[in-house]
């Protein structure tokens, strides 16, 4: 894919507003192989219950992946040339860019990747009570990375031995309904982005680890409608995030998201299916660089609601709105991303036995929203209003 993007602020130069763009090109190819079994007993033990689990999985990827930059202007790899300033207009007039791949380029990069990920897990899911289920499984992760930069012949590498424990009560008052508590811990290893970009620094890093505490509810209000609610803190450790200036990272040191969920999914009616949800997230850097900022792009306030309702046994009819508040751009707290509300529909008709068509309109009323942002500069818009037509045939 190719992008040009925006590497500054908006500026006025008397009357008129300007700003720099940038551009590359980016290609990646990969070949991965992934093996997985798992084995399931039931047995009784000590006059209780047991449902054991037990797994292996195997991956093996290998890779590469190439990040041209694009020139503007006079011939050469200057960097100066890697840079265009326009003017702000509507619709913007962006010169297009030359790409010169090889080392030539300036701040090219060629990676060539392998990875080895090996994994053993096992579970036990006991009936303490008729009521209460214990739940308690252990994961165990080799992770291997190697990557190689085709222009210097630097290679790096890391391997990564992780344990994953997690433990969780299920409590069932009736058949209707269960209230659960639950506590895992999972690892991220420090590879960079989609792990092809390893280098020295990102080597010697301990990985980013998560401690997730949870408890929650589900409730069948009735035999087709469900409800679950859950509450729960995710602490980060080692985490890094993009920094203010394009191209450079920043240690957080120790994230906390906390939150609440909730979520109705099923039908109201024999025609009418829904399925709404609501989040509320506080996200907030404790230790590190920017001890006491928020995490970027967690908006507080999320919803979605979503109707399909059948008129006829061939039509129906959807309705949904996403809603998100504002959040901030990057981890700097500088730039923020505004609230949006977004409307989508669809139309679902039966051709025939066998055959379905499936229109769906996203951004039915046109909103203007920013759906993410690589920098305080380079922010992402989101799709204006779009169409997909599908057509399933079932055999």
């Amino acid at each position: 894919y190719r992008n040009v993007f925006a590497s500054s602020a908006v500026r006025s130069v008397g009357t008129v507003q300007q700003l720099d763009v940038q551009a590359y090109q980016d290609s990646s190819e990969r070949e991965t192989l992934i093996g997985q079994a798992n084995l399931t007993w039931r047995t009784s033990l000590l006059g209780m219950e047991h449902v054991l689990l037990f797994g292996v999985e195997a991956t093996s990827q290998q890779g590469n992946s190439e990040r041209v930059n694009g020139y503007f202007g006079a011939a050469g790899t200057a960097a100066a040339n890697r840079t265009l300033t326009v003017n702000l207009t509507d619709p913007l007039v962006i010169t297009a860019p030359r790409f010169v791949a090889g080392p030539t380029g300036n701040s090219n990069r060629a990676a060539t990747v392998n990875l080895d990920q090996f994994s053993l897990y096992a579970q036990d899911q006991i009936n303490l009570t008729q009521q209460l289920q214990l739940i308690a499984g252990l994961r165990y992760d080799r992770f291997s990375l190697d990557v190689g930069n085709v222009f210097t012949g630097a290679q790096f590498n890391r391997t990564d031995e992780l344990w994953s424990p997690r433990v969780g009560l299920v409590f069932k008052p009736d058949e209707d309904s269960s209230l659960y508590a639950s506590w895992s811990r999972s690892y991220l290893p420090q590879s960079g982005d989609q792990f092809s970009s390893l280098d020295a620094t990102l080597a010697s890093l301990e990985p980013e680890s998560f401690d997730n505490y949870e408890i929650g509810a589900k409730w069948n209000v009735t035999p087709s409608l469900f409800f679950t609610a859950a509450a729960y803190i995710l602490d980060r450790s080692n985490t890094r995030a993009t920094g203010p200036v394009p191209g450079t990272i920043v240690l957080t040191g120790r994230q906390r998201s906390k939150g609440v969920e909730l979520a109705l999914t099923g039908r109201i009616l024999p025609h009418w299916q829904v399925s709404a949800g609501y989040g509320f997230t506080d996200a907030e850097v404790l230790e590190g660089d920017t001890a006491g900022r928020r995490v970027a792009q967690v908006p507080r306030h999320s919803a979605s609601l979503w109707n399909r309702y059948e008129v006829t046994d061939r039509l129906g009819l959807g309705l949904g709105v996403i809603h998100q508040s504002k959040s901030f751009a990057n981890i700097s707290n500088t730039v923020v991303l505004p609230s949006f509300t977004r409307v989508d529909g669809a139309i679902f008709f039966r051709l025939a036995d066998g055959i379905d068509a499936q229109l769906n309109v996203e951004n039915l009323l046109g909103a203007d929203y920013y759906s993410a942002a690589h920098s305080d500069q380079n922010i992402m818009p989101g799709a204006p209003t779009n169409v997909r037509l599908t057509v399933k045939f079932g055999f």
